[in-house]
């Protein structure tokens, strides 16, 4: 646990403040690793607008329940934004059950 907060959490809250989406995955999955033994697992469910500008809605569930979601013009970027949202709704649940 002190892992976790000292390397994923300043002063009690996740910091969002990524280089890029993409370590936003990486950061979920070694979190959920560590924190769930788990791997966090995404799936699309809904792709909206003509062929040439689909935009694809994608969830990241944790241990079956849904943490996560996101919209993007291919499957990778929701998948990314989708990860982002994760990690902010498990720092909110993390901060919640501290407090208990």
């Amino acid at each position: 646990r002190k892992f976790v907060y000292r390397h994923f959490f300043d002063n009690g809250r996740a910091d969002l403040s990524f280089d890029s989406l993409q370590e936003a995955k990486n950061r979920l999955l070694h979190l959920t690793q560590v924190q769930y033994r788990c791997q966090p697992s995404y799936r699309i469910v809904e792709a909206t607008g003509p062929e040439h500008a689909k935009k694809f809605h994608c969830e990241v569930s944790v241990r079956g329940k849904v943490c996560g979601r996101g919209v993007g013009l291919n499957k990778k970027e929701a998948e990314k934004q989708a990860a982002r949202q994760a990690l902010h709704n498990l720092s909110e649940i993390e901060l919640t059950d501290k407090d208990r």
